[in-house]
Formats: C-alpha cells, sequence, structure tokens
C-alpha cells in the first residue's frame, strides 16, 4: 500500500463532515457554540462569517487544540478565496463553511495539491479539502498536509530522522485524559454522547503510526487503536498503547536499514559485496568465522562492517581533507542539546569525536548513554544526515553498500565516482563531511599500522585494534609537527640511532598512561619531553656567535653550548628526569646567549674607555675584563642572573660617565671614574654604590643640558645653586646632596617660560592667564568685568585669605607707577580683601616699589621675572610656537 492511497483510506474514516443542509451537530456543533459564548454572542443562530477568528487569533477548534496563528493576511482580514476552493460537484460541505477555514491551512493545502501533481501522483487529497475538515481536526489535518510535502520533497528516510530527532528531544505528549476530560461535563465544550471527542495528540500519533506501518509494508492492523475503538475515559491508557506500538515500528525500520536486514540480503550483489568487505578483515583460516555465516546475522554483520569501514577509513587518513561537521548534524542533537555542547567548547563532531565519553558526561544534561551515543554518532550516522546527500542520491549509496559516514571514508574515490551523479570534486567533498570521526589529518608511518592491522579472530579482537589503532593516530597528529621540527633542525643524532623510531615508541606506540592522560595533565610526560627538546633546539639554533672581539677585548676562551645527549635523554626511565635533563640545557643555552649579549656591550664600553684621557683608564679596562671573566665562569650556576645584572650595570656607569666627562669636563666626573677602577681590583664595587653612582649621573646629565638650553639667568633656574649642587654630589658621591635640582627639574617638566610667552598674550588673556596660574596653586579664583571694581581684576581666596589683584599686561621696558597701587588699596581700606597684589609682564617703578616696601606685607608686587618662574614651575605649558 503506498502513502498516498494509505492517507486516501484513512481519512475517510477520520475526518467526518455533516451534511451541508442543515446546522452542524456533536463535536462541530458545541465547538462552534463554545467559541460564540466566549466572545459574548448568543449559541441560538447560525455562525456570521463576520465573526470568523481573525488570523492572529485562534483558530475555529476545540479548547484542547493548540493555536495556530496564519502568517498570509493582517489582523481582523479574511483569506481571499482562492478559485481552486469553490465547491465542486459531488464534494460535500461540512456546515461550518468554507469561511471557517485557516488561512494558514488553506495555504498549506494548495502547496500540497501542488506537490501532489509535481510528484505525478494519481493520488487525491481531496479529503484535505478546507471545506471537508471538522472544526476539531485543523491541527491534524495540517500536520498530515505537512507531512506529504515534507517525504515527497525528502524522501522517506528524512521522514524517519525527523521522527528520531523529535522522539528524542521532544517532551511527551500531555495526558490525553486531563485534556479531554478536564472541562465541566456541562460545558459547551463537553463532548456528545454520540460523537466523543479525539484528543489531538492521539490523533497525530495514530497517523503518525499508520504512516510507518504503511512505509514497513507489514500486514498488520492497527483497527484496535482506530479513534472510533477507544472508549470515552481511556485515551490514556490507549495513547500509552499505541505509543509503544509505534517505538517498536520505528525501531524495525531503522533495524531495516541495517545491512544484516532481509531488505538488504534480498540482492546478491549486496551479498557479494559485503563478504567482500568481509573477507579483508575476518581471519577464517584461524577462526570459526566465515564471510557467509556472518551475513547471516544483521547485528554481527554490522558490527563487522563497521570495524572493516573504520580500518580503511584510518589507513586513509592522509588522503581525506576534512570538513567540519557542526554538532547539530548528529541524531537527536537539537536546539537546548547544542548550546550546551557549544558552551563546554564542543561546535564540531570532530571535536566531540577527540574527546573521552568522561568528557562528555561533563556537559550540562548529558549522561553516560547519551555520551556514548555522541561518540559513537560522528562514525554511525546516516549518510543521509551528511550536507549535499539528498533523497536520490541516499537510495545510491545504500544501494552501493554506502549507508554510514564510516562507509563514505572508507571507500575510494573510483567507487565514489562510479555512482551516478558523484563526480569527483563532490566525491572529495562528501568524503570530507564524513571524515568528522577521523584523527586530525596526518601523514603516519606505515609501521604505525602494522601491531593493529587485520585479519582479526574475533570481533573483540579486532575492536580492540582498531581502537587501539585510532588512539595511535590521534597521538601521532599531535607529535607529528614536533617530529618534523626535530628533523629539520641541527639536533646532532647518532648514526646508529633513528630519532623517528624512538619519538614513536616513546609518544604514540607505548605511551605511559592512557592517551587521555599523556596530553596537558600536570604530570610529566613523554610528550612534554619532545616539546621541551624541540624548545632547546631552537635555542641552540638561534643563539649567536661568539663575538671575535669578545675574544680579542678579554682574552677569553670561547663559551660551548652543551651538546644534547640525545640516547641519554631518552634511555632513562621516566620523562620527568628526561625533561630535568632537558631544563638543565634549555637554561645553560640561555645563558650563554645572555653572557654573549652582555659582553658585547662591555665590549663597546671597553673602546670607549681606551679613547679617553682618563687617568683611570687602565685600571678601568682591568676592572671591566676582571667582571666579563667573572660573568663566564657563572654560566649554569646559580649565580648567573646575579652577575649578569651587576656586569651590565658597571658597563653601563662606566660609559656614562666617560661622557658626561668629556661633555662637561669643568665637573668632577673623574672622581666618579677612579672609584669604579677601584684600588683593589680583586674587590667588586657593592651594589648600591653603582645605582647611587646611576641616580646623580642620570641627573647631572638633565641638569647640565637644561642649564645650557635656557639663559644663564632665567628666573626659573638658580644656577649658581645648582652648580653647587652637582660638584657636591660628585665629589662625595652622596645623590641626596643633587635632590633640590631633582625636584625643580620635575616642577619644569612642562615648560620653560620667557618674557617671549608673556609677550604674546593680549590684554584680556593675559587676566585669564594669571587667574589660571593662581588656580593651579590652588586658588579659588574669579575674574571680573571689563569694568573694574576699584581696580580689581581678579579675586583669588584661599581659606581664610582674599586676595585683590590687578593686572597689567605691558611690554619690555614698560613699567607700573604708583598711582595703579594707591587705587588698588582702596580695597584693602574697604574691608573687602585682606591683600592686595599687582601683576605685571613688565616692571615696577621705583616710585612703586618704594610705595609697597612702605606699605607692608598687605601689598605684594610680582613682576616679569617672578611671574616667568611661577609660571615655569606650574603645570601650565607655554604657548605653542
Amino acid at each position: 500500500m503506498s502513502l498516498f492511497s494509505w492517507l486516501d483510506e484513512t481519512l475517510k474514516r477520520i475526518f467526518r463532515s455533516t451534511p451541508s443542509d442543515g446546522p452542524s451537530t456533536g463535536r462541530d456543533n458545541s465547538i462552534q457554540e463554545s467559541n460564540r459564548s466566549q466572545s459574548g454572542e448568543t449559541t441560538d443562530t447560525d455562525p456570521d462569517p463576520s465573526a470568523v477568528a481573525a488570523d492572529d487569533e485562534a483558530w475555529p477548534t476545540d479548547d484542547t487544540t493548540p493555536e495556530v496563528p496564519s502568517n498570509e493576511t493582517q489582523a481582523g482580514e479574511q483569506p481571499k478565496q482562492d478559485p481552486s476552493l469553490a465547491p465542486q460537484e459531488g464534494v460535500e460541505w461540512s456546515s461550518h463553511g468554507m469561511e471557517n477555514a485557516p488561512s494558514r491551512y488553506v495555504a498549506i493545502w494548495k502547496e500540497a495539491k501542488q506537490t501532489a501533481v509535481e510528484s505525478n501522483t494519481t493520488y487525491s487529497i481531496d479529503e484535505y479539502h478546507p471545506a471537508k475538515i471538522s472544526a476539531g481536526n485543523w491541527v491534524s489535518a495540517l500536520e498530515d498536509l505537512e507531512t506529504i510535502i515534507k517525504q515527497e520533497n525528502s524522501g522517506e528516510t528524512d521522514m524517519l530522522r525527523t521522527e528520531q530527532e523529535s522522539s528524542t528531544e521532544s517532551p511527551k505528549p500531555r495526558s490525553c485524559h486531563n485534556q479531554q476530560d478536564k472541562a465541566d461535563p456541562d460545558s459547551s465544550h463537553s463532548s456528545s454522547d454520540d460523537e466523543p471527542r479525539v484528543p489531538i495528540e492521539y490523533q497525530q500519533l495514530w497517523s503518525k503510526t499508520n504512516r510507518l506501518l504503511n512505509d514497513l509494508d507489514y500486514d498488520e492492523s492497527l483497527a484496535n487503536f482506530h479513534p472510533d475503538s477507544v472508549s470515552p475515559g481511556q485515551w490514556d491508557t490507549a495513547y500509552e498503547r499505541l505509543e509503544a506500538r509505534y517505538d517498536a515500528l520505528r525501531d524495525k525500520k531503522v533495524e531495516s536499514l541495517n545491512p544484516g536486514s532481509a531488505q538488504h540480503q534480498t540482492t546478491q550483489t549486496n551479498q557479494n559485496m559485503f563478504q567482500s568487505r568481509l573477507e579483508m578483515v575476518i581471519d577464517a583460516d584461524n577462526s570459526d568465522l566465515s564471510p557467509a555465516g556472518i551475513c547471516e546475522d544483521h547485528q554481527q554483520l554490522t558490527n563487522w562492517l563497521e570495524i572493516w569501514a573504520r580500518w580503511e577509513g584510518l589507513r586513509r587518513l592522509a588522503e581525506i581533507e576534512r570538513v567540519a561537521a557542526p554538532v547539530s548534524n548528529s541524531t537527536g542533537v537539537g536546539d537546548q542539546l547544542a548550546d550546551s555542547l557549544h558552551l563546554a567548547g564542543y561546535e564540531t563532531l570532530g571535536e566531540i569525536r577527540n574527546a573521552s565519553v568522561a568528557d562528555l558526561q561533563e556537559v550540562d544534561g548529558i549522561g553516560e548513554q547519551r555520551a556514548q551515543t555522541l561518540y559513537e554518532a560522528a562514525s554511525t550516522r546516516p549518510v543521509g544526515n551528511i550536507q549535499g546527500v539528498g533523497k536520490i542520491l541516499e537510495q545510491e549509496l545504500l544501494n552501493a553498500g554506502i549507508r554510514t559516514a564510516l562507509d563514505l571514508t572508507a571507500v575510494s574515490q573510483d567507487t565514489l565516482t562510479a555512482i551516478d551523479g558523484i563526480g569527483e570534486q563532490r566525491g572529495l567533498q562528501l568524503q570530507g563531511r564524513a571524515a568528522a570521526w577521523l584523527p586530525p589529518q596526518c601523514d603516519p608511518p606505515s609501521e604505525l599500522y602494522d601491531p593493529y592491522q587485520p585479519p582479526y579472530q574475533s570481533l573483540s579482537n579486532a575492536t580492540e585494534n582498531v581502537d587501539q589503532l585510532e588512539r595511535v593516530l590521534y597521538r601521532y597528529s599531535e607529535v607529528e609537527p614536533l617530529l618534523s621540527q626535530l628533523r629539520d633542525s641541527s639536533l646532532t643524532v647518532p648514526d646508529d640511532v633513528d630519532l623517528g623510531d624512538i619519538l614513536l615508541e616513546k609518544l604514540v606506540l607505548n605511551p605511559p598512561s592512557a592517551p587521555e592522560d599523556t596530553i596537558d595533565t600536570g604530570e610529566s610526560t613523554w610528550h612534554d619531553v619532545v616539546q621541551t627538546l624541540a624548545t632547546v633546539v631552537a635555542d641552540q639554533d638561534e643563539r649567536p656567535d661568539y663575538p671575535s672581539s669578545v675574544r680579542t677585548q678579554f682574552d677569553l676562551t670561547p663559551v660551548q653550548t652543551p651538546d644534547i645527549n640525545f640516547v641519554d635523554i631518552w634511555s632513562v626511565d621516566t620523562p620527568a628526569v628526561a625533561l630535568e635533563q632537558l631544563m638543565e640545557l634549555k637554561q645553560k643555552t640561555k645563558q650563554v646567549r645572555e653572557f654573549i649579549e652582555t659582553a658585547r656591550g662591555a665590549v663597546e664600553t671597553h673602546a670607549q674607555i681606551q679613547a679617553s684621557s682618563s687617568a683611570a683608564a687602565s685600571r678601568l679596562e682591568a676592572a671591566l675584563t676582571q667582571h666579563v671573566t667573572r660573568l663566564q665562569a657563572a654560566i649554569g650556576s646559580d649565580s648567573f642572573v646575579e652577575t649578569r645584572d651587576y656586569v651590565t650595570t658597571y658597563s653601563e656607569v662606566c660609559a656614562s660617565t666617560i661622557s658626561l666627562a668629556e661633555r662637561y669636563p669643568s665637573y668632577p666626573f673623574e672622581s666618579i671614574l677612579r672609584s669604579l677602577s677601584g684600588t683593589d681590583q680583586s674587590d667588586s664595587i657593592p651594589e648600591a654604590t653603582l645605582q647611587d653612582f646611576q641616580t646623580i649621573l642620570q641627573t647631572a646629565d638633565e641638569a647640565l643640558a637644561f642649564m645650557n638650553s635656557v639663559d644663564y639667568n632665567h628666573p626659573a633656574v638658580d644656577q649658581d645653586s645648582w652648580e653647587e649642587s652637582l660638584r657636591l654630589s660628585l665629589t662625595e658621591e652622596y645623590p641626596q646632596a643633587i635632590q633640590p635640582v631633582t625636584n625643580q627639574l620635575s616642577r619644569l617638566d612642562d615648560g620653560v617660560w620667557d618674557s617671549d610667552d608673556l609677550a604674546a598674550y593680549e590684554w584680556q588673556s593675559f587676566e585669564r592667564l594669571v587667574g589660571h596660574l593662581y588656580r593651579d596653586e590652588g586658588y579659588e579664583t574669579t575674574v571680573t568685568q571689563s569694568t573694574n571694581d576699584l581696580g580689581v581684576d581678579i579675586w583669588v581666596k584661599k581659606a581664610d585669605r582674599r586676595l585683590a589683584i590687578q593686572v597689567k599686561h605691558y611690554q619690555a621696558g614698560q613699567s607700573v607707577g604708583r598711582k595703579t597701587l594707591q587705587q588698588l588699596v582702596s580695597t584693602l581700606a574697604a574691608g573687602d580683601a585682606n591683600e592686595a597684589i599687582v601683576v605685571t609682564s613688565g616692571e615696577f617703578a621705583d616710585t612703586a616699589q618704594r610705595y609697597a616696601d612702605d606699605f607692608g606685607d598687605e601689598l605684594s608686587l610680582v613682576g616679569a621675572s617672578e611671574l616667568i618662574r611661577r609660571l615655569s614651575e606650574s603645570s601650565i605649558p607655554p604657548k605653542p610656537g
């Protein structure tokens, strides 16, 4: 019986319609009455077409039917009548009328009708005509139509896969009994005694079971489960029994795809193909196994064909380019589980396959059984689940004995391209998408396969060998880059030692623990050893040559980098011991490189000393040579770092002192050079003294450069005081003596002002500049309006001090007289301020200075020199350029 024929027969029994010459009765009538009563209408008249539910409202159905909103019309509009939906001769119309048909159902019905025409089927779907569906069955009928469309477009295997995923992820339906009988028996929603209402969940399950039964072509009756055969109140029991029957039929459907089932054993072609594959992996001469006997047991055949496919796929590891397959490609992985896997870091099936079952169990929502299923799904997923495999191609692949992703990776390109519809490029793509189960692509040597190759004498022996081979290849994929790096390096290996053999033995073939424990654990492993070995070899390859200048300047014998004794390292019992030896080599190689860098700097300092006119030059050369020699002797010892830092500092202090002595010969830098040379070359200058020298030299360099950049009489610099501090610190080797210079230099970091900077301001902006200066010094300031207040331009305040400031912007050579001061001090007499200040960019006349002296501390004068000093020490930079 075909799918469409079954639907034709089934629907005649399920979806009943009432004659069009009278009102609806039973279920239909009660539902319409309920819909009208909910909207406030009376129930004693026929339904008004204008009262039909709008597209965004509930469908005209009973209270247990889920709402299915329309997406085709705006709220409040009715779907347009399609001419194809007009009444036809011989068609019975249900009393609820065409106007009650939900627009979504109408659209799906038209699509299903078109699909049936395009598929060249003679089956008529008139039973699904919207006018023939009773109100309680809209959703069920809609699902049947969608199934027809899906099966015609995707094929039976896609339908089965969808049902399997649904059964895995979807929650079980709510109790049929609760949905059927919860309502008040007296309610208008109650079922009629003449026509009991069918719960929609039961109707859907019954239809789905019939489809599956028809698909299997079983001679079996489901009459006992027909909705008409279920007594009221027994829906829950009937649903459980029908669900169990559906599960059993679904298992038979899955079983029918196995190569040992009757479906696959009906052709001699498949028999011969499977037997030839079995002959490649079973040891028929030394065991009771035979290809013919295995083919008689579909479970045994399935297991052995999986062994064959895994062996062939692993053997072709280097040939197949990977294409990442998302975890959602695995059967039974819904959106929620996919999100959990993504959060745990599993984006692809390959990452799941590379994990352990224990790792997968740590993901939220995954137990042991599901973890095992997910792990196996990367290899056992049906070919229909692989992207690019449609219904027709799936059948072609199945006919060729290619059932799963394993099979796709096991067959050769010649086998694939011989299948109709598969060219070379498509064959490569399909294999790449199926290769998620394989270890990362690499090119293993043939000797890795030798211990595990078939034939096998038992299934357990075969499984153990193939499992071990897969783990070995995973390890090799991680080791291969390191192995290539070592082979390309300058590592010296004895002629009778094969580097690859030793590494494969330690890292791949016989690791000290389980594969998941050999990488990324807290304990030392052979994998850590080879990584460290590669690093040590790279360090040695990058080591700079021993400079000839170091040999000649300091009369030293070139230091040698220790050789790597490869045999000794790999002959130890544990990786921890090997790592200890390698870390010693790594440390010594690093110290040799650092010695060479430090010695090069000392060579440059030695040249400076030789070229200087210092009386201490010869002693400085001897002292520097002594320190460099001592550093080379410290290579490989715990004191190397401390000695390296000391020699670096000593060399830098010598070079800085000689440079400053040459630039500023009038300053006593020779005193520092004498101390650096020492009177007894066997004694080193204390580290703290070297640091004091560095502080003095750095400040002296900055201060002398600054004094050379400004006028000798610049208001911001007391050059006499600075020179005195510098000389004292150099002769006494006392850094505290130079601290005042250091402090003032830090205050001048924002720039040094001069008279030209003041002259660049207009009088109003100059007033604002003065106000800014007082704010910078911590005062609250208020600049008055242009019309002055008793000659006050700025009011400033700090704590209990209130200052009245008058600002005079004069050019160089102009001076402020007595009259200006007399006008300002009137503010003091008025009690508005307790101090008056006159600030000018020019100078003060003698009369003004005498007046201020006579007036006392309440009147202060700030001329250009003091203003420049204060601005230079402020955070206010001069105007650029």
